[in-house]
């Protein structure tokens, strides 16, 4: 099940899997935290196993610091961006001094989410650390996968991110989380015609200043037979699913708009080039996207102990040369003479081991390898 939340001018899904595992997809904006808290402590939540807030945006994160204050979470998985707000500084040192398991992410990671859902990632893209993160088009794309259903998660995603998503190999999705609360910036002509959703929700508050929807947007949702629902109207929209088939509801019914959706059947995913609407044979080859570039291996230790970081690189790439950076808990670059370069080995791997400072404070400290032009960061517990 997923709900689109009635957040107001804002983002916010919650998903509980087939076997009672929760998932947050942003979490509306701050003033909305309480309210979301209460909601999941009413339905007997005791603990988030996935927060992912889209990007760094406080109408899409700033709900999340009151469930990283409410409930036990399992992991972050975070976009990489960074934001100068107060509410995103209050969310992220709350994430740290919990010392909750923080996983970034690129595109062509894979999460298993228990029950059958399956998630795959489709942006932000691998880069090389000099290289900033896009306020919008380095929103995450997650398509979630419930047996042949799909949901497609894109935060406030703009066309060139877009863009990157479908050479990263995203293609058809039977309900689209509209980009941007509707915003003309985003769910570009050719990314619908990729996508080809049945349902398009739109998340925004009623009679908000910035004109969302955007009558282009609706006039592009029509185009591709899409059906345009948004919370400002139906209030918070609802997807079930089991796994052949689902059933979207509004929690109101304005004019008769938001009585609910019953699209056919789905006996096998969607294909590559048409809608599930066609009488066209749909493909049962699922697109397998590509393996992250790097993957880390991370140990963490306490004062006076010995830390490890490993990476791999996919496919293995012999002789390249990656280095590291670490940044402890307190912010400040580690100068320790065991993080010099190194190569990778036969085998594509290369690995790092130094001692921790015997004055180290604890809590999550980060690490950085670049090997070639690529990079990936993770964080590293100091206990």
């Amino acid at each position: 099940m997923v709900r689109f939340l009635d957040v107001g001018q804002g983002d916010g899904a919650w998903l509980t899997t087939p076997d009672g595992r929760t998932i947050l997809i942003d979490c509306g904006p701050f003033s909305y935290g309480p309210r979301l808290v209460s909601a999941l402590q009413q339905a007997g939540v005791q603990r988030v196993d996935v927060l992912a807030p889209s990007h760094a945006h406080a109408d899409h994160m700033g709900g999340c610091y009151h469930i990283v204050r409410s409930f036990p979470v399992g992991v972050v998985l975070w976009t990489g961006q960074t934001d100068s707000s107060t509410t995103w500084n209050q969310f992220w040192q709350e994430v740290q001094s919990r010392n909750i398991t923080i996983t970034q992410l690129v595109a062509g990671q894979v999460f298993d989410w228990g029950g059958g859902v399956r998630t795959r990632v489709f942006n932000p893209q691998a880069r090389a650390p000099s290289i900033p993160f896009h306020q919008y088009d380095d929103s995450h794309v997650l398509l979630v996968e419930h047996g042949a259903i799909r949901l497609l998660f894109v935060g406030d995603l703009h066309r060139p991110g877009e863009a990157m998503a479908l050479r990263a190999g995203l293609r058809q999705a039977h309900v689209l989380k509209v980009a941007e609360h509707g915003s003309q910036s985003g769910s570009g002509q050719g990314f619908l015609d990729a996508v080809a959703p049945d349902v398009g929700i739109i998340s925004a508050g009623a009679n908000n200043r910035f004109g969302h929807p955007h009558p282009e947007v609706l006039t592009r949702l029509a185009s591709v037979a899409a059906q345009p629902l948004a919370t400002a109207q139906c209030g918070t929209i609802t997807v079930t699913s089991d796994g052949a088939s689902y059933r979207v509801r509004g929690e109101r019914n304005v004019d008769g708009r938001c009585s609910g959706v019953s699209p056919p059947t789905v006996t096998s995913p969607p294909p590559t080039t048409t809608s599930v609407r066609s009488t066209t044979t749909p493909s049962t080859a699922t697109p397998t996207p590509p393996t992250p570039p790097l993957s880390l291996e991370v140990r963490g230790a306490g004062p006076n102990g010995t830390a490890m970081v490993a990476v791999q690189t996919n496919p293995p790439r012999p002789g390249v040369s990656c280095s590291i950076r670490y940044v402890t808990p307190a912010g400040t670059p580690s100068t320790a003479a065991d993080l010099n370069p190194k190569t990778t080995d036969g085998q594509g791997r290369a690995s790092w081991s130094w001692r921790i400072g015997p004055r180290t404070q604890p809590g999550d400290g980060t690490v950085e390898v670049t090997c070639g032009n690529v990079s990936a960061r993770a964080s590293i517990p100091i206990t």
